[in-house]
């Protein structure tokens, strides 16, 4: 398996049904010519997002996050629930991104009415959505660029005014949306679902590794080399080499 790329589940994929057109024609099946079809991208992003968004959310639930009062949580604690929080709503502006630029824009022409129609139905639940209209903005100066706004002000002075899902029924009713747009996007695309993952695995991959046997060898040169420095510049510490060697 590719890393990032990871095997996904799909409800069609253990019965697809094949999509007849008003004339009752079937459409092509590519015959595993995968790496033209855009909209195979677009149905990967959106299906892999969705799957990571409830494994997310079930994390929550297994580490019983969701029942926990604030001044119950531990260090660690924060830690993992603040990842899962921002990872799911970065995923979630990662599958509205797609939703919005790519997936009419970019998918071969022969679908363009399919998705049209995708987008006239989900309108409702998107609607929902974009009522937590900050979500773009909270992901970009409070999880992805440094807790700065604009390389300059401290993003924490603004952080509990943006309108994003703040609490757990928050973020389960935010992901019911998401999961009415997925639904109609799976029900509409059924037919190409149940091969997204032969896409995925027709892609070739250069794997690029570090030598592990010679590891040892690298960290004890770097640590030399900090130490060293340390030593020049008059400092009174150093890094112990035995911190860094398991790994």
């Amino acid at each position: 398996m590719q890393p990032g790329c990871q095997e996904l589940r799909s409800a069609t994929a253990k019965s697809p049904i094949r999509y007849t057109q008003p004339n009752r024609q079937l459409l092509p099946t590519f015959a595993g010519n995968f790496k033209r079809m855009k909209l195979y991208e677009s149905l990967y992003i959106f299906l892999r997002y969705k799957q990571d968004i409830n494994y997310l959310m079930e994390f929550i639930i297994d580490f019983g996050y969701h029942k926990k009062a604030q001044n119950e949580f531990t260090l660690k604690d924060q830690a993992h629930y603040v990842t899962l929080y921002h990872t799911i709503l970065m995923n979630t502006c990662s599958f509205l991104d797609e939703y919005n630029k790519h997936f009419q824009a970019k998918s071969e022409p022969e679908f363009h009415e399919r998705i049209l129609s995708v987008k006239k139905i989900a309108k409702p639940a998107y609607k929902k959505m974009k009522e937590w209209k900050d979500l773009r903005e909270y992901r970009n100066n409070m999880i992805a660029h440094n807790f700065r706004i604009n390389e300059d002000v401290f993003s924490f002075n603004m952080s509990g005014q943006y309108k994003v899902p703040r609490t757990y029924l928050d973020l389960v009713l935010f992901r019911k949306y998401l999961m009415m747009i997925f639904g109609i996007i799976e029900a509409e695309f059924s037919d190409h679902m149940s091969k997204i993952n032969d896409f995925i695995k027709s892609f070739e991959v250069k794997e690029l590794q570090v030598n592990y046997d010679t590891v040892e060898d690298e960290l004890t040169l770097i640590l030399s080399e900090i130490n060293k420095l340390c030593s020049e510049n008059d400092k009174p510490y150093i890094l112990p080499v035995k911190l860094f060697m398991n790994l």
